[in-house]
């Protein structure tokens, strides 16, 4: 056998696909039109090559489609209007192969995507049971921008709920890859302990053997984030421990958090926790609420459930702003003064205090745009014109015209 080694030649009409559209020449980034993500192939039902790539240096999934495998273009699709999405902007795929499969009898199941095997990337690990550890901060994506992902959790995850956050799934997830013994961390946002969503999670960690909790409350742990974290850990086993210790931090003045913990911390009985929501507190505080909730009316009952979540905008990155953002848009036009409202979070009400915030909320009701815009065919249209400050300012943040006028 003899081996020849040869030199590549770049074919003429190499590369054939240069960045063009808006998410390949995203100004942020470097401007991209790649492969790394996808597939090319040829569909024979209608004689064309099609090829799924990435737009934008790690950026979205896109769709271009061509007769001879050269000359390619970009149909506009529905996922995000006017471009050629495949996924919404919000979701980064890494890694993945899509191919198609010719069997496949709806044209919904046609595309089928490779993600990651755990089994086939780590065969050894898996086959000892899984991994000795699993650690990290799961991606803080709100349920909002799940949209047709949701259907999969649902059929594939015990912690599923219509308005879960995506790092509950990451917790189940997690703790499945672990073998007997091992252990899982994450740090998270707390609000699974308290919020309906979190229900069929909370009952789900009934069964597992929770080490230890540890609550940051409403402290800033991430700087210009909110989270509201926690961190949480478990140790795989067959037989779950009827309590675990549990730890609240009242700030963030310490050099030590170890010592923090080892110095704070209680033991709570997984048999002293409600469904409705979970409370950190030691035995002792626990008889103390028990005997409260006896003598009185809990407030879910008083207002017959009708208990609410207050403010959702769909896109808080866009609607929620700081002072100087508030200044810079009505300095460029008084108009949007009518629009901004001061806006407060819960951890923003302190007894006996007056409350104080710097964030403001461009306050746009549902139905607005349509009471005020009279015999306007468009709505974005109108805002444009009435309010040109604030619609040039959510106009940065593009899916913002689909909420306000979709």
């Amino acid at each position: 056998m003899t081996r020849v080694f040869h030199q590549p030649v770049k074919h003429p009409c190499n590369p054939v696909i240069f960045p063009q559209s808006q998410d390949e020449c995203d100004p942020a980034f470097p401007p991209c039109a790649i492969s790394k993500c996808g597939g090319v192939w040829y569909d024979d039902r209608d004689s064309r090559f099609k090829m799924w790539y990435m737009a934008g240096y790690l950026g979205s999934m896109v769709y271009a489609e061509s007769m001879d495998g050269i000359n390619w273009e970009r149909p506009k699709l529905d996922v995000v209007d006017g471009t050629n999405l495949i996924l919404p902007r919000e979701i980064h795929p890494d890694s993945g192969t899509v191919w198609i499969d010719k069997e496949a009898d709806s044209e919904e199941e046609r595309y089928k995507i490779n993600v990651f095997d755990w089994k086939m990337e780590f065969p050894e690990i898996m086959g000892r049971g899984g991994f000795d550890a699993v650690i990290g901060n799961p991606p803080y994506v709100r349920q909002e921008s799940l949209g047709d992902n949701k259907d999969y959790f649902k059929t594939r995850y015990g912690v599923y709920y219509g308005t879960a956050d995506l790092y509950v799934y990451f917790i189940e997830k997690a703790v499945s890859l672990l073998r007997d013994g091992g252990y899982f961390s994450y740090i998270v946002a707390n609000k699974w302990m308290r919020a309906k969503y979190g229900e069929p999670l909370r009952s789900w960690l009934e069964n597992q053997n929770v080490d230890e909790l540890i609550d940051f409350g409403d402290l800033p742990v991430f700087k210009n984030a909110t989270t509201y974290p926690c961190v949480l850990r478990i140790q795989k086993r067959n037989e779950p421990l009827e309590a675990f210790s549990a730890v609240n931090i009242p700030n963030l003045d310490f050099h030590d958090l170890n010592e923090t913990v080892f110095s704070s911390k209680f033991t709570v009985k997984k048999s002293a926790l409600e469904p409705n929501g979970w409370s950190l507190v030691d035995e002792k505080t626990q008889a103390l609420l028990k005997k409260l909730k006896s003598k009185g009316i809990p407030l879910g009952e008083y207002v017959n459930g009708k208990i609410y979540r207050g403010i959702l905008t769909g896109l808080n990155e866009a609607f929620v702003i700081d002072k100087e953002t508030r200044d810079r848009l009505i300095h460029n036009d008084p108009k949007s003064g009518e629009l901004i409202k001061p806006f407060l979070l819960g951890r923003d009400i302190k007894r006996y205090q007056t409350p104080i915030s710097d964030r403001y909320l461009i306050l746009i009701p549902k139905g607005w745009t349509n009471l005020h815009k009279g015999n306007a065919k468009n709505p974005w249209l109108w805002l444009s014109e009435n309010y040109p400050a604030i619609a040039s300012h959510l106009n940065r943040k593009r899916p913002v015209n689909r909420i306000l006028c979709g």
